[in-house]
């Protein structure tokens, strides 16, 4: 081989090499950009996630109260059948409360 030959060896390997970093950068980019959007898509899942949560937290929380209340009920409504049927249970729907007296 002489030198013309080698030289042209070399400038087809060279380019086919900077074909290849071409395409490796250009792979680069794109993994770039869909990381970037993954990212993006993360915190707004996270967000949304966070903000599930706190409403869970929120239900969870009314649910305990009004459960609260219904024993509160419940247990006024059995003190007066422990108290050998005394008295007469009535509920009074603006303090969610049950008034008992002895007539009856």
């Amino acid at each position: 081989m002489d030198a013309l030959e080698i030289i042209s060896v070399l400038e087809e390997k060279i380019e086919t090499l900077l074909s290849h970093v071409a395409n490796l950068e250009e792979r680069n980019r794109n993994l770039q950009q869909e990381l970037d959007e993954n990212k993006a898509r993360v915190a707004e899942l996270t967000a949304k996630v966070e903000g599930l949560e706190q409403e869970r937290a929120d239900v969870s929380a009314r649910v305990e109260r009004i459960l609260a209340k219904i024993g509160e009920v419940t247990d006024e409504t059995q003190a007066p059948s422990q108290d050998e049927g005394h008295g007469s249970g009535e509920y009074n729907e603006g303090s969610g409360d049950l008034q008992f007296s002895d007539a009856g």
